[in-house]
């Protein structure tokens, strides 16, 4: 039976290539549903990842989209500085932040790996958010000064399948 990950992307530029990692997700043994921010959703090549995942990604709380089934870890990338902020507020304005929110209620492993330039990075509120988001089991991947904007994709599936004590498929 395959592992059920939920890849929710973010309105920045790596979720235009959000599909590299539902590839190799699956390659992990991983089945992938892809779903975004508001924002995060006009960066998605739906019809592609559609095709690719072979489930019909997700940004609303549309019917038509609905019935998918319990994650087994979620991987939030790229992460903005908005969406770590609203999630660390508990504000749950959007179908993402509404899933993410009630996942951690179930206890479902989540890594975020946020994209954000190292100015807003060092915002203090920002930092504060990612101290209470660990504090909280959430595993928050931040970025190197030799790849100061988000890490590899590789390295967010790794770090899940750590969270999960999954080894790869």
């Amino acid at each position: 039976m395959s592992r059920v990950l939920y890849v929710l992307a973010c309105g920045a530029g790596p979720a235009e290539d959000v599909g590299e990692l539902a590839t190799l997700a699956m390659a992990d043994g991983w089945d992938v549903f892809v779903g975004a921010t508001p924002a995060g959703w006009g960066f998605l090549d739906v019809p592609a990842l559609a095709e690719l995942t072979g489930h019909q990604p997700r940004h609303d709380y549309s019917g038509r989209t609905s019935g998918w089934p319990h994650a087994d870890g979620i991987i939030v990338a790229p992460a903005t500085l908005n969406t770590v902020g609203k999630l660390a507020g508990a504000i749950a304005d959007c179908w993402a932040l509404s899933t993410l929110t009630e996942a951690m209620g179930h206890g479902v492993p989540i890594v975020m790996a946020p994209h954000t330039n190292p100015a807003l990075a060092a915002h203090p509120r920002f930092r504060q958010n990612v101290t209470d988001l660990c504090s909280w089991g959430i595993t928050v991947l931040e970025p190197r000064p030799e790849r100061p904007w988000m890490v590899p994709w590789s390295t967010s599936l790794a770090a899940l399948d750590r969270a999960t004590d999954s080894p790869p498929g």
